[in-house]
């Protein structure tokens, strides 16, 4: 393959190499692998093998494990950049990877995401100040959610929470990725990613 030289790529081959036996690296494994600032993270586990693997490198009194759903958690408020030591003007990221967003409101599938599930994240984060980005994955379009309609399902509770869409990353008609920002300074930038991830995924179709 070509095109391997990005920072990502990079950390990939190398947390591959490190987890052949345990499974996927997981997200916090890349900002543990690429991101040399400080910087603190909440991960919620609800399998309690998953869990213990996590309690081994977690750094007590810098990153927080909640042993449970992630909705729980974020049922409260998310603590703010001074409760975790960060300076102030730190960003702030969320990034939601379920199976789907589903904009119908069905039983809860804890694999999926709903909209009343980023209301909840909105109100968790009213006391985290600066920076904040929302990354919003989702890999289907079955029951009814075509693109267009998840954009305005997901639009309806970002904007009220002072959020604007920074950019749209198409796979096909199923999969895409949504990027929010709230008080980016250089979230116009962000505008550029669905250009940058077409030319990066053609190079692997070649």
């Amino acid at each position: 393959m070509s095109n391997q030289g990005s920072i990502y790529e990079q950390a990939w081959h190398s947390l591959a190499n490190q987890h052949q036996q345990i499974g996927y690296p997981s997200s916090a494994a890349f900002v543990r692998q690429i991101w040399n600032g400080p910087y603190s993270m909440l991960l919620c586990e609800n399998d309690p093998g998953t869990a213990a693997e996590i309690a081994q490198w977690i750094r007590p009194g810098v990153d927080c494990l909640f042993r449970d759903d992630w909705a729980v958690r974020f049922a409260q408020p998310l603590l703010s950049l001074d409760d975790v030591g960060l300076p102030p003007g730190s960003l702030t990221l969320i990034s939601f990877d379920p199976d789907m967003y589903n904009r119908h409101h069905h039983i809860r599938n804890p694999r999926n995401l709903y909209q009343g599930d980023l209301g909840a994240t909105v109100r968790a984060l009213n006391r985290v100040e600066g920076p904040t980005i929302i990354q919003l994955s989702t890999y289907s379009a079955n029951d009814d959610n075509p693109q267009e309609a998840v954009i305005s399902s997901v639009n309806a509770v970002l904007y009220i929470g002072g959020f604007t869409l920074a950019a749209v990353v198409r796979v096909d008609g199923n999969m895409m990725s949504l990027v929010y920002a709230r008080n980016v300074e250089w979230s116009t930038e962000l505008a550029g990613l669905p250009g940058r991830f077409k030319q990066w995924y053609g190079a692997y179709r070649v």
